[in-house]
């Protein structure tokens, strides 16, 4: 690690040693990565639950639900930007200001698509986040 004039880092060199003993996942001299990704996964899974003693299934839950959270977040976000952007609040709303002839519908045509298609997920998102237990 290297120390700049002003004391900042400048580099900072790290070794990442992979665990390979706990499951080889090789099948016929061939790996299969579907059944190795998968106890890869379980594995780091236990292994967090247990750093942070808790169950793996109460982190596999809250960990899905806060990625959803955070999809619909940023969703959200980029629906208020569009909003903003045309002064409007839903799909429906730029779609009626188009036809007043507000806007023009090449410059909001993609926006539109845009508007419309993150709607949606922001539906899917919330109903999910809904049917979580």
């Amino acid at each position: 690690m290297g120390v700049g004039s002003m004391g900042i880092i400048t580099s900072v060199s790290l070794e990442v040693k992979l665990d390979t003993t706990a499951s080889s996942g090789i099948m016929g001299g061939r790996v299969d990565k579907e059944t190795s990704s998968k106890e890869e996964k379980a594995m780091w899974i236990e292994r967090v639950a247990d750093r942070l003693q808790t169950k793996p299934e109460v982190l596999e839950r809250e960990s899905l639900r806060a990625y959803l959270e955070k999809k619909l977040f940023l969703t959200e976000a980029e629906l208020l930007l569009l909003g903003h952007k045309y002064g409007v609040k839903t799909v429906f709303e730029l779609d009626k200001a188009i036809q007043q002839g507000r806007f023009h519908e090449d410059e909001a045509f993609e926006d539109y698509f845009q508007f419309d298609y993150l709607e949606h997920e922001r539906d899917v998102l919330r109903q999910t986040l809904e049917e979580l237990p």
